[in-house]
């Protein structure tokens, strides 16, 4: 799993964690060590609360040094996106580039086909 650690309580309630209709989430970053590229993670948001009693390591929890919540994401998969050679295209409204994540370009970040982790993809 991979925990997202915020501050924002109110977050909690907002995210749906359990059922047959389980939130997607989505976090991009800026690849440190290529231009135009960025790096991109999605995941299956499986809890959304406090970060005791999540499954967090109890040993790093008192290594956080803001925020108490926590976003729980299982099933990750990471995406090196290349903006030059990626496909993309303009959303509806055009206020958004939109791309394509190929299920082939992806490298598993959680589980048992894991190739490495979220900390070292990232």
């Amino acid at each position: 799993a991979l925990w997202v650690v915020h501050d924002n309580p109110r977050l909690r309630n907002q995210l749906i964690s359990t059922g047959p209709k389980k939130m997607k989430c989505l976090v991009e970053t800026k690849d440190p060590s290529k231009k135009n590229c960025v790096r991109i993670i999605t995941g299956i948001v499986d809890y959304s609360g406090s970060v005791l009693g999540s499954g967090f390591d109890e040993e790093q929890i008192n290594l956080i040094s803001q925020g108490t919540e926590c976003i729980r994401l299982c099933r990750v998969m990471g995406y090196h996106i290349n903006y030059d050679e990626v496909e993309k295209r303009l959303s509806k409204d055009k206020s958004v580039q939109e791309f394509r994540l190929n299920e082939a370009d992806s490298i598993f970040l959680t589980g048992e086909m894991a190739s490495m982790s979220a900390k070292d993809f990232l």
